[in-house]
């Protein structure tokens, strides 16, 4: 049975946002579905996750897929650049990864935050580490601004989705759209 893993992002948990969802949508397709709680969800520190996640993706292999949310979304493309084609996913879904930039920080976030927004990326190592990279964007996310989107497209060669009204995917009705992920699951 091929493996699927659903990250979360910042004062997330496997409980939030569209995750248990996306998690019976995938367990439909045949996956089986692991949504690790990452460790100090309300003060995410890079290291930390990116040890975490490179020790829970070490069972992947060519079918295997992960579906990142926001800051788990970046954590993943670091965890991505780091695997440098080795087992690559056969798909990452980013939902709306916060990519060098993000707006609306409360003040007392902004130092947590800022070492997550200066990470640089290998854009090669990312390609060479899934088959395909798909991700999606809302025209009215709150957290991370719809300029990211071409960055990702660009840096990484993902396939983009433009939402709208979808936010920062952060409520339970705020899922991808079914079309876009029948479309994903196609290839």
């Amino acid at each position: 049975m091929p493996k699927a893993y659903i990250i979360h992002g910042w004062t997330e948990t496997p409980e939030s946002a569209f995750f248990p969802w996306m998690k019976e949508e995938l367990e439909k397709r045949g996956y089986d579905v692991a949504i690790p709680l990452l460790p100090n969800t309300n003060v995410p520190l890079v290291d930390e996750w990116i040890d975490f996640l490179m020790e829970l993706f070490a069972d992947r292999d060519e079918l295997s897929i992960v579906v990142a949310h926001s800051l788990g979304g970046t954590a993943t493309l670091k965890c991505m650049e780091k695997m440098n084609g080795d087992r690559p996913f056969q798909k990452a879904i980013l939902i709306a990864p916060a990519v060098g930039e993000a707006i609306n920080i409360p003040p007392d976030a902004e130092e947590l935050a800022k070492p997550w927004l200066e990470l640089s990326f290998d854009g090669e190592k990312i390609k060479k580490s899934a088959q395909h990279i798909f991700s999606f964007f809302s025209d009215d996310d709150f957290r991370v601004p719809f300029s990211t989107e071409k960055r990702v497209r660009d840096e990484f060669g993902a396939v983009t989705f433009l939402e709208k009204n979808k936010g920062h995917y952060a409520k339970a009705d705020q899922c991808p759209e079914d079309d876009a992920l029948e479309e994903i699951f196609i290839l």
